[in-house]
């Protein structure tokens, strides 16, 4: 029932403004006794069956939902799986790419194998996700939902804060400077600025300007394989994105590579090289940027840091004063402390004590790459870089951050953020929203103690997984950091042959049987497992149990690329 002001509120509307004023007044009462609070920003708890329903609990773990609990997606009303693909065909680019690619059936549009489709996913909770069939599939593969998928915490923060606002960041805002203090509290004391942005591509892409900036200097040094992001620049410094996969070695090579810390040629004028590019057509690597060997103690050329450290500041000296040229300066050195597009390759210990030193000597600054790996995951420490005994110059952060919500970081020292050159501020880098989220992740990481959980579970999953070495020839390594962890499959254990065709294998099997994992690294033949933390030792358990049977599959198949059906 309405009160007598309402009603009195109404009248007054229409006499003096007409209907629209008096709709006006209807939908700021309605929107106040739909939201209480919305306009005092106190906070409300959602009162719905998906929030208030406990996290991970038994409605979760069945693996075919109730109507009641069929994923519902509006976009998807009407649209065949056929339909989406023409969508997606015909008005996106056409190298967007997926974790399984779409079947060729060329028959009607519900035609063809449904296994041998990319995955339609609606909905996600804990360590699980869903399709729109309502099957669900355990998630080995999204450090992006660090926490868990659809959190209680994150959905109640994020209702909250969207009945409060979410606007520009160019004003004061308490949750921005609570959020700034709590997260920098994890970073030693002299680490203590903060930039927020949107994505880990834009905080590498800030790094590198930073030390820009600081340094005077312009070249970078960076990793074979790495990745650092989808900016112009970043692709610049990232050779994952330029290699392709690399032609299979038929053995593992004893002898060092060749230079492949030297850059091309100086080409262009001093205009190209006072803005730190070149054309378009010039090829990778460009002049101001240095790859060296990645320190991969398995399958490199070199077993120890010493030897690592050493050939490539041997070729770095070559490259930064080449005969006949100018000198050249480096400005920055990114390294992740776990190569993650790279193949899950763990540094080894005090490899980046050596190469911080070396850059250090050359007049650089040392940037951390945790957008991968960061928030606990590597499980010893916080921040991978701490288990290396470092502390960078720089640290980026970026996909786990806010659980999935558009959030990344950039820390340093005052002095270093304080010689950007011009003022900076970013629309929705640390929106409202996002410093929410952000602040909400965080205290859910630090209550429910994820870091020791990933150390804990990581020790026991890394352990069953190095069981599978014992039994199965395919199986050549097996290596990582708490839940972030790969299994590199060969033909042949002493020659180190990849062996793609096994991964593959094991991928779509693993699909087949409701297990989501993924392939990367140089020759795509890495099992790549990085699940939300909301995984279990259970999940543990049916992990390993599957890539045993797909391995065990692959290993007696009758025929290459005979695929087995799951019913």
């Amino acid at each position: 029932m309405q009160g007598p002001s309402f009603f009195l509120l109404l009248l007054l509307a229409a006499s003096i403004g007409g209907g629209v004023v008096a709709l006006a007044v209807v939908a700021r009462h309605r929107r106040k006794t739909l939201f209480p609070g919305a306009d005092d920003q106190s906070e409300v708890k959602i009162k719905n069956r998906q929030c208030n329903r406990p996290f991970g609990s038994q409605e979760a773990e069945s693996s075919t939902p109730t109507s009641s609990q069929q994923p519902h997606d509006p976009w998807k009303e009407g649209m065949t799986q056929m339909e989406m693909r023409r969508v997606r065909a015909e008005n996106m680019f056409s190298r967007l790419t997926l974790f399984y690619q779409d079947g060729h059936s060329n028959s009607s549009d519900e035609g063809g194998d449904k296994d041998d489709r990319a995955l339609c996913i609606l909905r996600g909770e804990g360590q699980y996700i869903f399709d729109e069939a309502g099957k669900r599939y355990l998630d080995c593969v999204n450090n992006v939902a660090h926490i868990g998928h659809s959190h209680p915490v994150l959905v109640q923060a994020a209702h909250a804060q969207l009945q409060a606002i979410n606007t520009n960041t160019r004003y004061h805002h308490p949750g921005r400077s609570r959020y700034a203090k709590k997260l920098l509290g994890l970073f030693p004391p002299d680490l203590d600025t903060v930039f927020f942005v949107n994505s880990g591509s834009e905080a590498n892409d800030l790094a590198l300007a930073l030390s820009r900036a600081y340094t005077g200097h312009e070249d970078v040094v960076v990793l074979d394989y790495a990745y650092h992001g989808h900016t112009g620049t970043m692709i610049d410094i990232s050779p994952y994105k330029h290699h392709g996969n690399s032609s299979l070695p038929s053995s593992s090579s004893s002898s060092p590579p060749s230079s492949p810390a030297i850059a091309p040629e100086e080409k262009g004028g001093e205009d190209e090289r006072k803005h730190g590019h070149t054309s378009s057509s010039s090829s990778f690597p460009k002049k101001w940027v240095h790859v060296i060997p990645s320190p991969d103690t398995y399958r490199g050329p070199f077993t120890t840091t010493a030897a690592y450290v050493s050939h490539s500041s041997t070729l770095l000296d070559a490259a930064i004063s080449p005969p006949s040229l100018p000198s050249r300066h480096i400005a920055a050195f990114f390294a992740e402390g776990v190569l993650a597009c790279g193949g899950q390759v763990v540094l080894p210990p005090d490899y980046l004590r050596g190469m911080y030193s070396y850059i250090r000597s050359k007049g650089g600054l040392c940037i951390a790459d945790e957008v991968q790996t960061g928030f606990g995951r590597s499980g010893s420490h916080m921040w991978a870089y701490e288990a290396q005994g470092v502390i960078p110059d720089i640290i980026t952060l970026g996909k786990p951050i806010a659980n999935g919500f558009p959030l990344a970081a950039v820390i340093t020292r005052k002095e270093i953020a304080e010689s950007l050159p011009h003022s900076y501020f970013n629309t929705f880098g640390g929106s409202n929203l996002a410093m929410a989220l952000g602040e909400a992740t965080l205290d859910v990481v630090l209550k429910e103690k994820l870091q020791q959980k990933a150390e804990r579970l990581g020790t026991m999953l890394r352990a069953m997984l190095e069981g599978l070495a014992q039994k199965h020839p395919l199986v050549g390594d097996v290596r990582g950091l708490g839940m972030m962890l790969g299994v590199e499959l060969v033909e042949d254990k002493e020659a180190k042959t990849p062996a793609p065709a096994a991964a593959a294998y094991v991928l779509e099997r693993a699909r087949q049987m409701g297990v989501h994992i993924q392939v990367d690294g140089r020759w795509e033949n890495v099992l790549k497992i990085k699940p939300p933390l909301a995984f279990t030792e259970a999940d543990s358990h049916t992990l390993v149990e599957t890539i045993d049977k797909a391995l065990t599959e692959f290993e007696h198949k009758p025929e290459e690329g005979e695929m087995k059906k799951e019913k």
